[in-house]
């Protein structure tokens, strides 16, 4: 990208371009990594800090379960050569 063409490279920030083939697994331990995290210590918070994490928790735990199931209905898809589905929104189902 020409974009940021000379400027140096910061050590500290995250680099993502090594994953270029398949991400899915890195997002998918991201997703579960931070869930954790937020879990760890999630006993020893107030109560009200907990009811304000909840959600969050939820959302990551959603999305590492989502992905990999995403993951195996696009493989699906290629098996079993199902082309009539709108791959490009989150309704899946087949047309009628």
């Amino acid at each position: 990208m020409t974009l940021f063409k000379g400027v140096p490279k910061d050590p500290t920030c995250a680099n993502i371009k090594w994953m270029k083939s398949n991400r899915a697994p890195f997002y998918q331990h991201g997703y579960k990594l931070a869930a954790d995290k937020l879990c760890s210590d999630f006993e020893l918070l107030h109560v009200s800090e907990n009811d304000s994490l909840i959600f969050p928790i939820i959302f990551l735990h959603r999305h590492y379960i989502e992905l990999p199931t995403k993951d195996i209905i696009y493989k699906l898809r290629h098996l079993l050569s199902i082309n009539e589905i709108n791959w490009d929104t989150h309704k899946t189902r087949a047309k009628a």
